[in-house]
C-alpha cells in the first residue's frame, strides 16, 4: 500500500522543505479501545491511518508529496467501554488540552491547512473544541468522520439494506469489513461475534445499565462482513477524501 509521507519519518531540514510548500497536514485520531474479541483495540486508528494511506495512493506525486499524517491521536475519551479490559481513556478537558496544544505548535510552524481524520465518535466534541482554542488565525481545520464519508446508497447496496446503522456500528459488520480490507491480518475471522444489537433508547444514561452492552463488546452482529465490502466502502470514502485534499491543496 502506498503510503502518506510521515511527519515523524522526516529530518528538520525535510519538515522545513515541506512547510514551504503549504502542505495538508493530517491527523487521525481514534482510540484504544476494546473492539470485540476479534479487532485489535487500536481499530478507531488503525482505520483513518489505513484510509489516509488509500487516499495517497490515488493522488498524483505533486499532490501526495504536500501532504504528510502526523502520528496518530490513539489516547482519547472512550468511558462506554471501560467494562472491557484494554481501554485507556483520557478524560475529556485533558483531550481538548492536548488537541489545543497540538493546534497552537502547527500553528507555531506556520501551517495553514490541518484536516483531522477522526475514527472515534465519542472523541468529537473534545477535539474540535481543543482545535477550536488552539489554532490561530491563519490556520484552516477541517474534522471529518470517515464513517460519515460513505454514502447512504453505498451502505445499504453493500449490506442489502440491512445495515445496522451508525449507532450500533462498534466492532459490528462495517468497522470489520473496512479493517478487513486496510489490514486483513488483524482480523480474528475465527472470532466473528454474532451479538445480536442491543435495544439502545434514543438518549444516553450515567451509569450505563449493563443490559444495554453486548457481552463480546461487539455491538451488531459480524457475519455479514467482508474484505470486498470493506474494500467497496473504502473506495467511497477514499474518492471524498481525494477530492477534499485537491480543495485545500
Amino acid at each position: 500500500m502506498q503510503q502518506m509521507p510521515r511527519w515523524d519519518a522526516m529530518t528538520w531540514p525535510e519538515i522545513q522543505t515541506l512547510l514551504a510548500k503549504n502542505p495538508l497536514v493530517v491527523l487521525a485520531t481514534g482510540s484504544i479501545e476494546q473492539h470485540g474479541p476479534h479487532l485489535p483495540l487500536a481499530t478507531d486508528v488503525l482505520i483513518p491511518t489505513g484510509l489516509a494511506d488509500r487516499t495517497a495512493g490515488k493522488l498524483r506525486e505533486e499532490e501526495r508529496r504536500r501532504t504528510v499524517l502526523l502520528p496518530p491521536l490513539a489516547y482519547t475519551y472512550a468511558p462506554e467501554s471501560n467494562g472491557w479490559p484494554g481501554t485507556l481513556n483520557l478524560d475529556g478537558e485533558t483531550l481538548t488540552r492536548v488537541a489545543a496544544d497540538l493546534a497552537r505548535e502547527l500553528a507555531r510552524m506556520g501551517v495553514a491547512e490541518v484536516l483531522l481524520l477522526n475514527g472515534h465518535m465519542e472523541s468529537q466534541p473534545f477535539l474540535w473544541e481543543g482545535m477550536r482554542l488552539g489554532r490561530d488565525s491563519h490556520t484552516r481545520i477541517r474534522m471529518v468522520n470517515w464513517w460519515d464519508l460513505v454514502p447512504a446508497s453505498v451502505l445499504a447496496a453493500q449490506f442489502d439494506d440491512a445495515s445496522p446503522g451508525w449507532t450500533v456500528e462498534h466492532a459490528g459488520p462495517v468497522e470489520t469489513s473496512v479493517l478487513w480490507a486496510l489490514y486483513p491480518s488483524q482480523v480474528r475471522k475465527d472470532c466473528l461475534p454474532d451479538d445480536p444489537a442491543p435495544g439502545r433508547p434514543p438518549y444516553r444514561k450515567i451509569p450505563l445499565e449493563p443490559e444495554s452492552l453486548p457481552p463480546s463488546g461487539s455491538f451488531a452482529p459480524t457475519g455479514t462482513a467482508s474484505a470486498d465490502i470493506g474494500d467497496a466502502l473504502c473506495e467511497a470514502v477514499v474518492g471524498q477524501l481525494c477530492r477534499l485534499t485537491r480543495e485545500v491543496l
